[in-house]
């Protein structure tokens, strides 16, 4: 009697340390949240990069909706970086545009970006055509 209780309390033990062992707690399987370093960007008229770091765990892809923006790389996987380049404005009026960006089983994101216009001196092309309707009344 005394050596199946030895065996039937060994085998408990074993058990117990199986079923310990097997519980998944590892960190590197914890899920990552999908964000983004900044929701705006603004580029003079005269153009510019920026670059912006994405954070996920799944694969992204971004659309622009201007010609005259370039993403750099347009996907990838997982966290990193990607930039966004605007070519230079011949506009006296500021412009805008969006990107999305979507991951993998995610909520797509929107960064908003404005670029400036071009400046007259100390007088915006706004200002100047304001005044010139006024004197031509």
């Amino acid at each position: 009697m005394k050596k199946y209780i030895v065996k039937l309390t060994l085998g408990l033990m074993l058990s117990a340390a199986f079923i310990t062992a097997c519980t998944d707690d590892d960190d590197d399987d914890q899920a990552i949240a999908f964000g983004l370093s900044t929701e705006e960007l603004v580029f003079p008229e005269n153009g510019g990069t920026e670059s912006v770091t994405i954070t996920t765990a799944n694969t992204w892809n971004i659309n622009a909706n201007a010609s005259w923006l370039k993403i750099t790389p347009a996907n990838g996987m997982g966290s990193g970086e990607f930039t966004v380049s605007a070519d230079a404005s011949v506009l006296a009026e500021p412009r805008t545009a969006s990107i999305r960006i979507e991951a993998a089983g995610e909520m797509p994101k929107t960064i908003k970006l404005t670029q400036m216009g071009y400046q007259l001196g100390a007088v915006s092309y706004t200002h100047l055509r304001a005044h010139e309707t006024k004197a031509n009344l």
